[in-house]
């Protein structure tokens, strides 16, 4: 039964990727929300690394807490992207989500596989091929403005606006400009 679940979790997710690749969903709306989709994974291994520099295990449970946090806003910001498109901004958030850490797993394994002189050149040279195909694809996958001129979407919107957490910025522009006059 696990299995199965597996099964439809990585089908989910390379729906995701695919609809990326093809540009029928926005998969990142810009550089930005790339970063953000690669910070959980980064979070963890800095809270992580911490955690055992310090001997403070307690930053462990707010490490996870902020990880937890910046999952369910990569996936919310998928389904707001996607003009609140339920199952594609689910599939999308998740294959961000995946493919983030997969870069960051893969780095840090080519970092960790230079310290050990055990390994072959055969899995060094295959971790440094697997990085730098990621590292290609990821920028391809930069697609909000496109998808959004495409299917006619407005697209002259600050991300706080994309995000629906203002409804129009050009009063708060007009506020502070009226601030500047004085």
């Amino acid at each position: 039964m696990l299995s199965i679940i597996l099964i439809g979790v990585l089908l989910f997710i390379l729906r995701g990727i695919y609809l990326g690749f093809s540009k029928k969903a926005v998969f990142y709306m810009d550089k930005e929300d790339m970063f953000i989709s690669l910070s959980p994974i980064i979070v963890l291994f800095l809270g992580f690394l911490l955690a055992i520099v310090t001997d403070w295990m307690w930053i462990m449970y707010l490490v996870w807490i902020l990880v937890i946090t910046l999952i369910f806003y990569i996936i919310f910001s998928a389904y707001h992207y996607n003009k609140d498109n339920f199952w594609i901004g689910i599939s999308v958030g998740l294959a961000k989500i995946a493919l983030s850490g997969t870069v960051v797993l893969y780095a840090y394994k080519s970092y960790n596989d230079i310290d050990d002189h055990a390994i072959s050149s055969r899995e060094y040279g295959f971790t440094l091929l697997i990085l730098g195909a990621l590292s290609a694809l990821l920028p391809k996958l930069i697609n909000g403005q496109e998808v959004y001129l495409r299917n006619g979407w407005n697209f002259d919107m600050t991300a706080l606006e994309r995000l629906g957490l203002v409804e129009d910025s050009s009063i708060e522009t007009e506020s502070i400009d009226e601030k500047e006059k004085w």
